[in-house]
């Protein structure tokens, strides 16, 4: 049997430590983030999608497309809900006020939203659960900038009345385009200095625990 001395007890508690360190060295996560094509002045030309959104626990990418649900979804959607669907644009709608009014007063920068001449005014759409018959429900990211007034943004759900056709296609809509979220990956990440430091020292006393385990 086993004993739990003070000595052993101290030598489980620094493998444990330096397993944790080793775990949190390699393992990183990307901050969310617009991804956008800029010109020559880093001015913003087109939004394409955005990376590395938190939503219940998981990290999603999305990219902005054009097409009907069948072309884009063809596993069906990301989300199984309402409220998955509601987090997913709400990330994106705080990712696009963090961007400020270069894109807030700018819908049409967003890939599939086209510009207007006079208002300019668009919608992200997220599917969510099982489509049932020939209708989707969704959760949209509305984009809204009325002449003379500052851009504002806002999150919506599908009703029971209002829900899209199927086969309905923001290629011939110039005001909307569909959110398609994938997973994402985590990013591997190079220790700094001070963690190999730390990983050295932890493994020094472990090695020296056991030595004088072992002299005992």
């Amino acid at each position: 049997m086993r004993l739990h001395t003070p000595t052993q007890k101290l030598l489980d508690r620094s493998r444990a430590a330096l397993i944790l360190s080793l775990f949190t060295a390699t393992t990183t996560w990307a901050a969310p983030s617009l991804v956008t094509t800029t010109d020559t002045g880093g001015n913003i030309i087109e939004i394409t999608g955005a990376t590395d959104i938190l939503i219940g626990g998981s990290l999603f990418d999305v990219q902005f497309f054009d097409g009907t649900f069948t072309d884009l979804y063809p596993s069906g959607s990301a989300f199984v809900d309402e409220q998955a669907s509601l987090l997913a644009s709400q990330a994106l709608l705080s990712l696009y006020n963090a961007a400020g009014s270069a894109v807030l007063d700018a819908p049409e920068l967003t890939r599939g939203i086209e510009p207007q001449q006079i208002d300019a005014f668009g919608s992200i759409i997220t599917p969510y659960g099982d489509v049932q018959g020939l209708a989707l429900d969704f959760t949209i990211l509305n984009l809204e900038k009325f002449t003379g007034f500052n851009g504002n943004a806002s999150v919506s759900s599908s009703s029971p009345s209002f829900r899209l056709p199927i086969g309905f296609d923001t290629g011939n809509d110039d005001t909307s385009t569909f959110a398609v979220w994938s997973p994402a990956a985590a990013v591997a990440a190079v220790p700094e200095p001070s963690t190999y430091a730390m990983m050295g020292l932890g493994l020094l006393g472990v090695a020296g625990m056991s030595r004088r385990k072992n002299q005992a």
